[in-house]
Parts: structure tokens; sequence; C-alpha cells
């Protein structure tokens, strides 16, 4: 399957997040991405990722307060 590159308002409709949110993400490193001129996209990759780590911080989580983001 080939990578989609996604921008930042399809990343958040995609999250069911907002744009303010993804930028967040980004900034703190918590979702990767990728510039491309003064674009910044993030791939399926890339969101699959930060999705996996959401699940495995909210298995680990002792008190059922965990997550991410």
């Amino acid at each position: 399957m080939q990578s989609r590159a996604n921008s930042v308002r399809d990343t958040a409709a995609r999250l069911n997040i907002s744009d303010r949110k993804v930028w967040s993400l980004i900034k703190d490193g918590s979702l990767g991405s990728i510039r491309i001129g003064t674009r910044r996209l993030i791939t399926d990759e890339q969101i699959e990722e930060f999705l996996k780590q959401c699940q495995n911080a909210d298995l680990d989580s002792r008190d059922g307060a965990g997550g991410c983001g």
C-alpha cells in the first residue's frame, strides 16, 4: 500500500480533533510530520504510529486516565 501525506486539516478531521491540537501534538513530538516547502504534512504511517502510542499509553495506565495528547 502506498503511503499518503495528509494536511494538518485532514489529519485533524481523521482524528476528530482540532487543527490547533494537531499542531500541538506535532510541536511536542507526539505526532510525527514532514515539511515540504512551507507545508506540514503527516503520513498515514505517522498517524498509525501515534494511534498505537495512544493505545499503549491507555493500556499501560493504572488509573484508567491514560491515553495521549
